[in-house]
């Protein structure tokens, strides 16, 4: 689920810069917006672009490739970078301990998942800060989280 709103989230801030007008044309738009967020990603990988298979994570033929997971937290990452990005968001939100035990044993993880945090922060406008993310990871982080005072 986490992930899925992660995509939505993307979508949302490409819309929202059409409405600011940094760029006219929506179709466009949408290309050149997931094209900046996709380089961000695809530059943490050691082998840029190339280090995405596409739908081959899904073939028999794949299948090697789509096993070593050196930089990613899901198979499906591999597919390109949107869906890199999303599975460590969504591995992020739903389990926060996994992740960051990932992060420890993988550089390239670690690099991608602050870098998601990064946006967390920017999109909700610095209310899932550190302190956000030291409280999810320590199970703090429940139903009534944002009403407390110190939040």
């Amino acid at each position: 689920m986490h992930h899925e709103l992660f995509h939505l989230s993307d979508i949302e801030q490409i819309q929202r810069n059409l409405q600011v007008g940094r760029l006219c044309h929506p179709r466009r738009t949408l290309v050149i917006y997931q094209r900046i967020y996709d380089s961000e990603c695809e530059e943490l990988n050691p082998q840029g672009e190339k280090a995405y298979i596409g739908s081959a994570v899904f073939a028999p033929s794949g299948q090697e490739q789509a096993n070593d997971l050196e930089g990613f937290v899901l198979a499906i990452g591999k597919i390109d970078a949107w869906e890199d990005r999303a599975t460590i968001a969504g591995a992020l939100m739903a389990d926060p301990k996994a992740a960051y035990e990932k992060a420890q044993q993988d550089k390239i993880v670690d690099a991608k998942l602050k870098r998601i945090m990064t946006f967390y922060k920017e999109r909700s406008s610095g209310k899932m800060d550190e302190s956000y993310f030291a409280d999810l990871v320590a199970g703090k982080v429940t139903e009534g989280y944002w009403k407390q005072p110190s939040r």
